[in-house]
């Protein structure tokens, strides 16, 4: 998620920079046909509008590194993966007890509780202790 944002950003720094330097030749008359004529308001409102989106993406994803920085597993499953329970809740239609879960990556699962406490003929979701000092 962090990677597909620093990569929107990218493009947005490439779009903006792509466009001040057309609108410098428009400026200047040195393209020709429909796109030699652009006020000048114009580019300063996209500089502007890219800058904007530039800083909420960077904004977004400090906010997420934060949050991948503090996430803590509570569950290993057997095969070796870590996920943190989020919360139990109900299916709507028929009241079945579920897990919401998710991993470091921001992916999210939900499984009945039965599938995710499951203990015979194996743990499928250990508990994983935590020791304080």
């Amino acid at each position: 998620m962090i990677d597909e944002l620093e990569n929107r950003i990218r493009l947005a720094q490439i779009h903006a920079g792509e466009e001040v330097v057309l609108d410098h030749l428009r400026k200047r008359g040195l393209l020709d046909g429909q796109t030699t004529v652009i006020p000048i308001a114009k580019a300063e409102l996209q500089e502007i509008s890219t800058a904007g989106r530039i800083a909420s993406l960077e904004a977004e994803i400090a906010r997420l590194r934060t949050e991948r920085d503090t996430w803590q597993p509570t569950h290993e499953h057997y095969k070796g993966g870590l996920y943190r329970v989020i919360g139990r809740g109900l299916i709507e239609a028929d009241r079945s007890p579920v897990v919401i879960y998710d991993n470091a990556m921001g992916e999210i699962w939900v499984r009945p509780e039965s599938d995710f406490d499951q203990t015979d003929p194996f743990v499928r979701f250990a508990p994983i202790r935590r020791y304080s000092k």
